[in-house]
């Protein structure tokens, strides 16, 4: 569990220092979550399968809707998705940052951070995003 808590404790810092356009994606086999920055938002969302996978089993569909996530709306969102609206506050942050973690470790059934892929840029400059993640993911 520690894993997971050093994992949440970067994850929420990283959250509150997103930059316009940066755009992160945590990937476990064919899920995963990913994140936008907007202006106007963050657009948070849970990747559970390909884009045309069947509907998620009935157990994991009550999962993803009791953390807060609102299903697939084709052809506005093809992942389950939450938009935060920016700037979020601190309890904001600190909700995401849960349901991340708990999106990934309980419903996606990813063993620890260091399972995770992770790709993350700013879609303006192309440029890797500098993440604090990305040390729990790589150790």
């Amino acid at each position: 569990m520690s894993d997971w808590n050093d994992f949440a404790g970067r994850l929420r810092r990283d959250l509150a220092d997103l930059a316009d356009e940066d755009i992160v994606v945590l990937v476990y086999g064919v899920g995963g979550v990913q994140f936008a920055q907007t202006p106007r938002l963050l657009l948070t969302e849970a990747i559970t399968g390909p884009v045309h996978a069947p509907p998620v089993p009935e157990q994991q569909y009550a999962a993803l809707v009791a953390l807060g996530w609102s299903p697939p709306d084709v052809p506005h969102y093809t992942n389950w998705h939450l938009e935060l609206p920016w700037p979020a506050t601190s309890a904001q942050y600190d909700a995401t940052t849960s349901r991340f973690v708990q999106t990934l470790r309980d419903v996606l059934n990813v063993p620890s951070p260091s399972d995770l892929a992770i790709k993350a840029w700013n879609d303006n400059t192309h440029k890797p995003l500098d993440l604090a993640i990305a040390l729990s993911i790589s150790q």
